[in-house]
């Protein structure tokens, strides 16, 4: 955060960005952390950040860099959306399917498996959901679009399918395949 220095249209778009960059290449960083992460009696994670994951700092310098030399490049919707999909489209499926439903305290999310399901969740904490769970297909139910279901339905384009239905959370409910 400190470091990227992009004004993009707004928060919820520049949130999906860092999430997207986060989950692009995380099986590497993953391996990284784990190749060098040996515990004997103590870990000092600034130290271990400072000197052992110093391909990761690179790699996460490299691409923070190419972001802010490329800001003006970004600041075109067009390309941003191009970009984000590109993104998007290469992390991992890690859920076939999930449900989204808006209701008065905000959104749930369904997900086959239990440990990724969310309640409450905030514009914003739908968008990185989203993208973290990285779902095959999503069905959206809910009240009128804005612009974290438009962002969505940009990025995801034919893997989503949004649904408006009424008020009734009931109604939305009754949608979701337990």
């Amino acid at each position: 955060d400190r470091h990227l220095n992009i004004k993009i249209l707004d928060e919820i778009s520049l949130l999906a960005f860092k999430k997207a960059l986060i989950n692009f290449d995380k099986e590497t960083d993953y391996y990284l952390v784990s190749k060098n992460l040996t515990f004997k009696t103590a870990l000092y994670l600034e130290s271990f950040y400072d000197f052992k994951l110093k391909k990761i700092r690179d790699k996460w310098g490299e691409l923070i860099s190419l972001a802010n030399e490329n800001k003006d490049y970004l600041l075109n919707n067009d390309a941003f959306l191009d970009l984000l999909k590109f993104l998007i489209d290469n992390i991992d499926i890690n859920e076939q399917e999930i449900d989204i439903v808006e209701d008065e305290d905000g959104y749930r999310i369904f997900s086959g498996n239990d440990e990724n399901s969310f309640e409450g969740l905030s514009k914003e904490g739908l968008v990185s959901s989203v993208i973290e769970l990285s779902p095959q297909k999503i069905n959206i139910y809910c009240k009128n679009e804005n612009n974290a279901t438009e962002l969505l339905k940009n990025i995801y384009e034919q893997r989503i399918n949004l649904k408006f239905r009424g008020d009734s959370k009931s109604e939305c409910l009754t949608y979701i395949k337990f």
